[in-house]
């Protein structure tokens, strides 16, 4: 299914317009191009804002205005220091005296050292003129006029027709249909990704509140920026009532948790009281490369970990993973049984790998299951693998594991 872009062009001049339209139509994309400048090209762009658009493509001082007063993406056409410098070659032919128009907020944009040295002009040759408006505009061309300029170079076409009611060859610094094309390609990858940013905004957003742990998530300033439906049901208020508020101001929160967020935070995981019910809270900062932007807490209720465990022992001693025997199911009367045991009680309480080894009947799976049952690890499963219904490889797999180098690193 093809993607709908909702892009519009705002071009300072008719060459651009038909340069846009052209290569929209090669790359399928569908745009709507507006011809405004400076101020009511700001003002256009403020109406476009409610129509939902994706991007606006604009160039110049005209592109720069519109993405200093809008929030949606701006891509602006690049203007290279070649263009420039073909501009003023093809100014200096037309007359000595050249006057440059370019906004303020442009100002260095281009090296103009570099190109008067490369075309042998000097500052005599060239005057710059900068504008911060259309009204500016008239004005800075006025001077231009009573310095007796015979060319103007500028970015708009308003500008060039005032210079040329004042007796002025106008040389318009034009972008390039390559240029056009990065635009358009810049654009369409920019709407992809913030597409797929806020496809994943989403999704996590879905996850969050639909998880059965409580999650509040506090940015860099301990203010609540997420508050999801667990948290609300623990807390007992509602998300819209604290978004944005620091839980320290709020007056109907645990004294522990706030006392947990503001002394204890960097403890893993800490049991608190909040109405009456005990709540494992944990929080783990979020990290931006090596900046902490918040942190988010997640709250565990301790009746339902408890059920947890209980079902998962059930599971286990249903599948048979438990251990059932323990060494005071042992029966023995000989000194050798006795001290077998004592050491096995020792070996228990290590993480060490142990190796049984005795004649058949002489109790390997008692000592076995007694080994486990008394180790700290009595709370996981208790796995029995008959080796003899193995083969060699598989049997090996089981021992020592499945990861790469694990055979040759055992």
């Amino acid at each position: 299914m093809k993607e709908h872009h909702r892009i519009v062009m705002i071009s300072p001049y008719p060459e651009l317009s038909a340069y846009a339209a052209q290569v929209s139509k090669e790359m399928n994309i569908s745009i709507t191009i507006y011809e405004e400048v400076l101020e009511k090209a700001v003002h256009l762009a403020c109406q476009l804002k409610k129509d939902d658009i994706d991007c606006i493509i604009s160039r110049g001082a005209t592109g720069i205005l519109v993405k200093n007063n809008v929030s949606v993406p701006v891509i602006l056409v690049q203007i290279s220091t070649f263009d420039v410098l073909q501009a003023f070659y093809k100014a200096k032919a037309l007359g000595k005296k050249i006057a440059y128009f370019e906004h303020y907020m442009r100002k260095n944009t281009h090296t103009l050292q570099q190109i008067f040295e490369i075309l042998n002009l000097s500052a005599k040759d060239v005057d710059i003129f900068y504008y911060k408006d259309v009204k500016s505009i008239e004005a800075q061309v006025e001077a231009a006029a009573i310095q007796q300029a015979d060319v103007a170079i500028a970015t708009g076409y308003c500008t060039l027709q005032m210079a040329k009611q004042r007796g002025m060859h106008g040389v318009m610094i034009s972008s390039t249909r390559d240029a056009v094309i990065d635009a358009f390609q810049r654009a369409i990858d920019m709407i992809k990704t913030r597409r797929n940013d806020q496809n994943l905004a989403k999704l996590l957003k879905t996850v969050i509140d639909n998880s059965d742990t409580g999650i509040i998530v506090l940015d860099e300033h301990k203010k609540i920026s997420h508050f999801n439906t667990t948290s609300e049901k623990f807390l007992r208020i509602k998300k819209e009532e604290v978004v944005g508020l620091a839980l320290k101001d709020l007056p109907n929160i645990s004294y522990e948790l706030k006392d947990y967020i503001e002394n204890n935070s960097n403890i893993p995981a800490q049991m608190i009281n909040i109405g009456g019910n005990r709540i494992l809270v944990n929080s783990v900062p979020l990290l931006n490369e090596k900046n902490t932007f918040g942190v988010m807490l997640s709250l565990e209720g301790v009746n339902k970990i408890q059920l947890l465990e209980a079902k998962i022992r059930k599971e286990l001693y249903a599948r048979g993973l438990v251990s059932r025997y323990s060494f005071d199911d042992i029966v023995h009367r000989s000194p050798v049984m006795k001290r077998i045991i004592e050491s096995a009680r020792r070996y228990a309480k290590t993480k060490s790998t142990v190796l049984i080894y005795g004649e058949s009947g002489t109790g390997k799976e008692l000592i076995a299951h007694s080994i486990h049952e008394a180790s700290p690890c009595n709370n996981g499963p208790f796995v029995a693998v008959n080796c003899a219904a193995i083969p060699e490889t598989l049997l090996e797999s089981e021992l020592f594991g499945y990861s790469e180098g694990a055979f040759s690193g055992a």
